[in-house]
């Protein structure tokens, strides 16, 4: 839907989106069942305050701020509520984790492994950053989070970019922290340009 929105720019799929907006924000977590126990063990289901930043929650994330980012303003034109909505679900659950932890796992921060959720959350999260930071000193604080468990990453990470979980997963691992490198280059207007 969004992808037809922002390609023909006619309205035509906004109360749609909008329908599916909602319906996102009012989850109690974006996590896969499967990645529940890998934070909190034992839980099982999603728990009201605890945070599960795993994969499909940064990509829930990502699609979020790709929606602020296309069609942010037909949002505005149906009920002002979706856009705060929106970025309240990307910012307090998702963005403010990663600025504030070094704990997850996949962070490397603690131990000398990490694979794909590194790179995969971190390029996912930047999306995020960029559509919904309130100022410009908070998105230079996500760029410079980003930098630093990227770095964890590349400290890490075998020399020849081979994910454990086998060649498919190629894309999310090293494919991704090239993505990552785009998203730095790109919001900081070539400055960061590795």
């Amino acid at each position: 839907m969004r992808y037809a929105e922002v390609l023909e720019g006619t309205g035509r799929c906004g109360r749609d989106i909008a329908n599916g907006v909602w319906v996102i924000c009012e989850q109690t977590s974006w996590a896969q069942p499967a990645h529940l126990n890998v934070e909190l063990p034992g839980a099982g289901l999603p728990t009201w305050g605890h945070t599960s930043l795993a994969l499909l929650a940064s990509e829930t994330a990502a699609t979020l701020a790709a929606v602020e980012y296309f069609v942010g303003d037909q949002l505005d034109e149906l009920n002002p509520e979706f856009r705060p909505r929106m970025r309240e679900k990307v910012r307090h659950p998702i963005l403010e984790p990663y600025l504030q932890r070094t704990d997850y796992w996949w962070m490397a921060h603690d131990k000398p492994f990490t694979n794909n959720w590194n790179p995969g959350i971190t390029s996912n999260l930047l999306r995020g950053a960029l559509a919904c930071s309130e100022t410009a000193d908070e998105r230079a604080d996500y760029l410079l989070k980003a930098v630093d468990v990227l770095d964890h990453f590349l400290n890490v990470y075998p020399k020849d970019g081979g994910c454990e979980e086998g060649p498919a997963y190629w894309d999310h691992a090293s494919g991704r922290i090239l993505d990552s490198l785009r998203l730095l280059h790109q919001a900081t207007d070539g400055v960061i340009d590795i």
